[in-house]
C-alpha cells in the first residue's frame, strides 16, 4: 500500500523516538550501574575492545581459531561477571544494549532490507487516525452504557425483556472489544433510532484502537462523502485503501447517506474485499432487512447476511427519553 509523505513522516519520528528513549535509557542505566559498581565501566571497555583484539590476532598470524577462540572465552566470562553485578543491584537486565520496543529491527523499521511489520502496523494506525480525524473528542465507553433506559417486562411468555437482551448484546460487544483480533467476527448492528448503535459502535472502536489494532470508524455519509470526493478527483488521499486494509473497520448509521450508484458499488467493494481477506467490519444501521436490500441489492446483503453476525438492539428512542426527562425536570 502507498501512503501519503506525510504518514510516512510521522510512523518514521514515532520509531526514532522510541529509538532515541531506548538508546537514553541505557545510558542512564549504564551512569548509574557504573557509579554503583565501577568494576563494570572496565569490563564495559574490555567487552567494547572486542573487535580490535580480534583484527590484532589476524594481523600477528599464527593460530587464528585458538585466538578468536580465547577471546570468545574471555568475553563469555566477562559477559557473566556484568550480568552477576546487575543483577546484584537490582537493575532487572544482563547487559547494557538498549531495550528497543521491536527487537526484529531495533526501532530502524526494516530489516533483513525489507520493511519492518512495526513500521508497516505503524503506518495502518496514522492512516486509520488520519482518516477518523475530526470526529468527537468525547469517546463513548461501555461502561457509560445504561440499562435503566430498557423497559424490564418481558413483551411475551418465555420472552427476553428489552433490558435483559440489551443487557446481552452490551456484554457480548464488550467482550468482543476486550478479545478483538483480525480473525473476529463482523458484525451487524440493527434496529430502531436512539436505542445505543452509535455508542456501543463508538466503545468497540475506541477498545479495540486502545489495543493497539488499526481502527477506523465513520458514519456512513462522512465515509461515503470522502471516498466520492477522492474517486472524482475533488480531494486527495487515498482513504479507501485505508478501510480496505485497515484492522477493523466501523460504519456506523449506513442508510443515511445520499442514495447513489456510486455508494451502492463502493459498499459491495469494501464488505467483499474485506470479507476476503479475512478482516472484520462493524456496521450499524436503522435500516430492515428489506431496507438493505431495496438499497443497496441483493449481492451486498448476500455478503452481510452470510458473513456479519446479527444483533438487533431493541427499546425506545433514548435521546427521546432524555429529552423529555429534561422538559419534566
Amino acid at each position: 500500500m502507498a501512503y501519503d509523505p506525510e504518514i510516512y513522516a510521522a510512523a518514521v519520528k514515532t520509531l526514532a523516538a522510541r529509538r532515541a528513549a531506548a538508546e537514553q535509557d541505557a545510558a542512564l542505566l549504564r551512569e548509574r550501574a557504573c557509579a554503583q559498581f565501577p568494576r563494570l565501566k572496565e569490563i564495559d571497555a574490555a567487552l567494547a575492545a572486542t573487535g580490535t583484539h580480534i583484527a590484532h590476532a589476524i594481523l600477528e598470524g599464527g593460530n587464528i581459531d585458538a585466538a578468536i577462540a580465547r577471546i570468545q572465552a574471555e568475553n563469555e566470562c566477562l559477559q557473566a561477571e556484568m550480568a552477576e553485578l546487575l543483577q546484584k543491584g537490582g537493575f532487572g537486565v544482563r547487559n547494557f544494549a538498549p531495550l528497543y520496543t521491536c527487537p526484529l529491527c531495533d526501532d530502524t523499521g526494516y530489516h533483513g532490507g525489507n520493511m519492518c511489520t512495526c513500521l508497516s502496523k505503524l503506518l495502518k494506525e496514522q492512516a486509520a487516525a488520519r482518516v477518523c480525524k475530526g470526529l468527537s473528542s468525547d469517546p463513548k465507553r461501555f461502561s457509560d452504557l445504561s440499562l435503566s433506559f430498557y423497559d424490564d417486562t418481558p413483551p411475551a411468555e418465555r420472552a427476553l425483556s428489552p433490558r435483559e437482551r440489551m443487557r446481552r448484546i452490551f456484554a457480548y460487544c464488550e467482550q468482543y472489544a476486550a478479545a478483538f483480533s483480525t480473525h473476529a467476527p463482523s458484525l451487524l448492528l440493527r434496529g430502531a433510532t436512539g436505542t445505543g448503535k452509535t455508542h456501543v459502535s463508538l466503545a468497540i472502536a475506541g477498545t479495540v484502537a486502545e489495543n493497539g489494532f488499526s481502527v477506523v470508524y465513520q458514519p456512513a455519509g462522512r465515509l461515503f462523502g470522502l471516498l466520492e470526493e477522492e474517486h472524482f478527483g475533488r480531494r486527495s488521499g487515498n482513504t479507501l485503501e485505508t478501510v480496505l486494509s485497515c484492522d477493523l473497520l466501523v460504519i456506523d448509521d449506513l442508510g443515511t447517506e445520499f442514495e447513489t450508484s456510486f455508494v451502492a458499488a463502493t459498499l459491495y467493494t469494501i464488505i467483499n474485499t474485506r470479507m476476503l481477506d479475512g478482516l472484520p467490519t462493524v456496521i450499524s444501521t436503522n435500516l430492515t432487512q428489506e431496507g438493505l436490500q431495496s438499497r443497496y441489492g441483493d449481492q451486498t446483503v448476500s455478503r452481510i447476511t452470510g458473513a456479519f453476525e446479527p444483533l438487533l438492539f431493541v427499546g425506545k428512542d433514548i435521546r427521546q427519553q432524555k429529552r423529555t426527562a429534561a422538559m419534566r425536570s
